[in-house]
């Protein structure tokens, strides 16, 4: 299971379930910011506890998907930012909004398993 399924990405980005045009993009942003994620924490998606109890070797740091919901809702704002905003720089003035993704994802740095 990704920390974004595709039906989740659409509604985050007001799409109705029969609107299926944008799936190719929005499964490219999901790649992605799965990939940004892992990064930024340095850690291993696990989609279930059973599932990294069943890993050999045990990565050094892991996060259990389903025990993460906070980590999935920074997932989907940063894809309907990214979805929203598809070029590098903006007409508009964009300020941070607070209690965010990296407020979201803060606390993963340091409770990831392992």
């Amino acid at each position: 299971m990704p920390l974004i399924t595709i039906e989740a990405a659409r509604r985050q980005v007001n799409l109705l379930e029969s609107e299926t045009f944008q799936d190719q993009y929005l499964q490219q942003l999901m790649a992605a910011v799965e990939a940004h994620i892992r990064r930024r924490l340095n850690c291993t998606f696990f989609e279930t506890a059973a599932e990294y109890e069943a890993a050999d070797p045990k990565p050094p740091k892991a996060i259990i998907i389903e025990e993460s919901q906070d980590l999935t809702h920074a997932a989907l704002l940063l894809l309907a930012h990214w979805f929203t905003n598809r070029e590098a720089v903006s007409t508009v003035q964009m300020v941070e909004v607070p209690a965010a993704f990296e407020s979201l994802i803060f606390e993963f740095r340091d409770l990831a398993i392992g």
